[in-house]
């Protein structure tokens, strides 16, 4: 599954009523490839290319004044797979497969890589 998202904003910097108005997303490609396999496996693929309008104040060292900075465009990949049985499904998660560095908005560094294992367990 696959979608494309596109925004135009036709607002200009002046009198903001928001300091993040001007910081919309511009681009959002998402792409999903879901597998099931033999045994009750499946794996789960997720890709998002994303670039946002605007700009940051980066403050690259404590005692320099911070510097304005345009937000660059970031891939990110995620990985998700596990085994259903009759009564749970052991999974693993990976989150930021390559550990990309990016902003998401403001000024905020978002988590590098997270992987997580787990046991669902349903009661019937």
């Amino acid at each position: 599954k696959t979608s494309y998202g596109y925004t135009e904003l036709n607002k200009v910097a002046g009198v903001n009523i928001s300091r993040y108005a001007l910081d919309n997303l511009r681009h959002k490609f998402l792409l999903n490839l879901g597998f099931s396999l033999p045994l009750n496996f499946y794996i789960d693929l997720n890709f998002r290319w994303q670039d946002r309008n605007g700009s940051f104040l980066a403050y690259i060292d404590p005692e320099d004044p911070p510097v304005v900075t345009d937000y660059k465009p970031f891939f990110l990949s995620d990985f998700h797979a596990g085994i259903t049985m009759q009564n749970a499904n052991i999974f693993i998660d990976i989150s930021n497969i390559f550990d990309i560095s990016y902003r998401d908005i403001s000024t905020v560094l978002m988590p590098g890589r997270l992987i997580m294992f787990g046991i669902n367990f349903s009661v019937r």
